[in-house]
């Protein structure tokens, strides 16, 4: 027990001494660690803008997003990790997602997006989707 809280309260402020504000004004609410930017639960109600090209994991969820349009993305292309869990997404424009790297489909990526009509995830580099990872986008039109 010892052991585990030690490690907790080390990797809590492992994160606290790396994980920095981001210097890009639009992202001030942000935290940033080498090419990873969290901006998970900031109350944002759209994407930040001028999020560094180089970010390879952009964390997002935990927000009040209702759609991403096809600049909110635009230009990431080194993005692996795009985490959009517990937002309010109702739609996504075309080619929003499209054109990264992205290489995982988790089971809880687009968990809470039941409204969710329109997916593109073309040209990115996906090898591995779970299953059921579509299973609750009902709404989905094929």
């Amino acid at each position: 027990m010892l052991f585990e809280t030690i490690v907790v309260l080390t990797l809590s402020f492992l994160k606290e001494v790396f994980a920095v504000p981001c210097t890009e004004p639009s992202l001030a609410m942000c935290d940033c660690s080498g090419t990873v930017v969290n901006c998970a639960n900031k109350n944002l109600a759209q994407i930040p803008r001028n999020i560094p090209t180089d970010t390879t994991r952009l964390e997002l969820n935990q927000n009040k997003i209702q759609s991403i349009d096809a600049t909110s993305l635009s230009g990431l292309t080194s993005l692996e990790m795009l985490f959009l869990e517990y937002n309010e997404i109702s739609s996504i424009e075309d080619d929003s997602i499209y054109d990264n790297k992205l290489t995982t489909i988790k089971t809880d990526t687009f968990k809470s997006l039941g409204s969710l009509r329109e997916l593109h995830l073309e040209s990115n580099e996906i090898s591995s989707i779970e299953d059921g990872a579509f299973s609750t986008l009902s709404s989905l039109s094929l």
